[in-house]
C-alpha cells in the first residue's frame, strides 16, 4: 500500500519561519529598493501600453455591437492594472515583467515560496489603495526596515528579493 508522502513529494520550501537575515544574506536584499521603483516604471509603461491597446479594441467592440457592449468592458478597462500585476506576481515567475527586468520576485515571507494568485492579487489591491492614500509615502516605510518591505508587503505577507540571490539560496537548501 502506498503512502500519501510516496504520492505527494514533500514540497521543498527556501526557508521555514522567519526569513534570511539581510546581515547572513545581504545578495538577497541588495539594492531591491531601488530595482522596486525602475521595474514599476517600467510596468507603468507595459500598462499604458496593454491598456491603449485594449482600449482600442473596447471602442471597436462598443461600435459594433452599437454600444450594448460598454457597460461591460469599460469596467474591465480599469482592471488591466490589477490584472496586470495579479495574474504575473501569482504567476510561475512571481515577478512583472518590469521585475524580470530589475531581476526581483516575489515571496511567501513565512517559506520563501511564490506567492499564490490570492496572496497576489491582496498584494496588489493593498499596493493600488496604499498608493491611492498615502501618495507614495508607503514607500518611506521600506527605508526603515532591513529588508525593504513597503505596507503592502507586510499586509500581504510578502517579500521582493534578488532572483539570482534566490536561485542560489535555494540551491544552498536542497
Amino acid at each position: 500500500m502506498t503512502t500519501s508522502s510516496e504520492i505527494i513529494p514533500a514540497l521543498t520550501t527556501p526557508w521555514q519561519g522567519e526569513p534570511p537575515d539581510p546581515i547572513t544574506h545581504p545578495d538577497l536584499y541588495r539594492g531591491v529598493m531601488m530595482r522596486r521603483v525602475l521595474a514599476y516604471v517600467v510596468d507603468i509603461i507595459a500598462i499604458v501600453l496593454i491598456s491603449l491597446l485594449a482600449g482600442s479594441v473596447f471602442i471597436v467592440a462598443g461600435i459594433a455591437t452599437l454600444g450594448l457592449l460598454a457597460p461591460v468592458l469599460w469596467p474591465l478597462y480599469i482592471l488591466i492594472p490589477f490584472i496586470y500585476n495579479m495574474t504575473l506576481i501569482g504567476g510561475e515567475k512571481s515577478a512583472t515583467f518590469g521585475m524580470r527586468l530589475f531581476e526581483i520576485e516575489v515571496r511567501n515571507i513565512l517559506d520563501g515560496t511564490r506567492p499564490y494568485y490570492i496572496q497576489a492579487g491582496l498584494m496588489t489591491a493593498l499596493f493600488y489603495v496604499s498608493v491611492a492614500f498615502t501618495s507614495w509615502l508607503i514607500l518611506l516605510l521600506a527605508l526603515f526596515n532591513s529588508r525593504h518591505r513597503t505596507l503592502h508587503d507586510f499586509f500581504s505577507t510578502t517579500l521582493v528579493v534578488r532572483s539570482q540571490a534566490m536561485g542560489e539560496l535555494k540551491s544552498k537548501t536542497s
